[in-house]
Formats: C-alpha cells, structure tokens, sequence
C-alpha cells in the first residue's frame, strides 16, 4: 500500500527531476506573447506526466501539493505544464476521466493562486466543457478558483499576500496530513 507522503514524495520527485527541461529567464527578459508581462520560465516540449491523475483525486495529497506550489513558482510551472498537457492529450483521444478533470481543476487552482487569471479562466473553460460532454463531476476546487478570481476581479483581493499567508499557516498542517 502507497502511502500519502509516499505519492507525495514521488510526485514531487518527478516535477523536480524535470528542472533540467525548463529555461530560466532573468526578469523582464522575454516578453509573454499571451499576457501583459514577461516569461521566467520556457520549455520547448510538453513534459509528460509520468504519475496517475489519481492522485489529484486524493485531497490530501493534492492540497500538499498545492501547498508546495504557492511556495515555488517554478514547482508550480513544471506541474501545471504537465498536467495540463496530459489533458489535452487524453482529450484528444477520447479517454479524459474524472481523475483528469481533478487533476487540471487543480492546475486551475494553481493558476489563480500565482495570478494567471487569462490562463485560468481559458483552462477552466475546457474543463467544463469536458465535464459537461464526459458527465463528470465538477471538482469543488473550481468554485473555489472562481470564488478568488471573483474577489481579486471585483474587490482587488491580493492573492500574493494570501498565498504567501496560507503558505505559512496552512503547509505545516497539510503536510503533518500526509503522515495520518
């Protein structure tokens, strides 16, 4: 049996081990082509997602890895490109599941709590979309996406400040989480 740090250490240990794939740009060095603002981190090929989107189906791993993500940006863009790939490409084929749609809602997720909210709304259009088309369910993640990008929108709600706060507060919990 896998235990939560188990799954945890492993999902981490494939994000970091792909470090050496992305480019690391100096900041305002490479204007994005999307979105007002520059890119710090590149890569030229989609990094596969080597671990099963399950995982994002078990809240207390994802919530730690969530945790990891507001505390490291590039942590964050190495498993957002990976997992939002691996939906593209299981959408493609026909075979995109309920751990898929967990696992981009959490990409998503991601995405709103590092201010990527063009990016955010777009993926969070496709996802449900899909869900809609496949019967999925919608993970309550999403609402809470929308709910911050509603309050960062409309009441200019800081999410950089919030991020770093949960960060502080809310990580040594989550992770003790993976050990219970």
């Amino acid at each position: 049996m896998t235990t939560n740090r188990e799954l945890f250490d492993t999902v981490v240990a494939e994000v970091e081990r792909d470090y050496q794939h992305v480019f690391e740009h100096e900041d305002g060095a490479v204007p994005s082509e999307d979105e007002e603002g520059f890119v710090q981190y590149e890569v030229f090929e989609a990094l596969p997602l080597g671990v099963s989107t399950e995982v994002f189906s078990n809240f207390a791993v994802r919530d730690a890895l969530m945790a990891k993500a507001n505390a490291d940006d590039k942590f964050t863009f190495v498993l957002c490109n990976k997992i939002i790939h691996h939906a593209k490409e299981v959408a493609d084929a026909g075979t995109f599941g309920q751990s898929d749609l967990d696992a981009l809602a959490t990409a998503i997720h991601m995405q709103v709590m590092w201010e990527q909210a063009e990016r955010a709304v777009a993926l969070g259009g496709m996802a449900i979309e899909i869900a809609k088309e496949r019967e999925l369910k919608m993970p309550s993640i999403m609402d809470a996406s929308r709910k911050l990008l509603m309050a960062q929108q409309m009441m200019g709600m800081d999410i950089a400040e919030m991020r770093v706060k949960m960060g502080k507060e809310l990580t040594p919990i989550l992770m003790q989480a993976l050990d219970e």
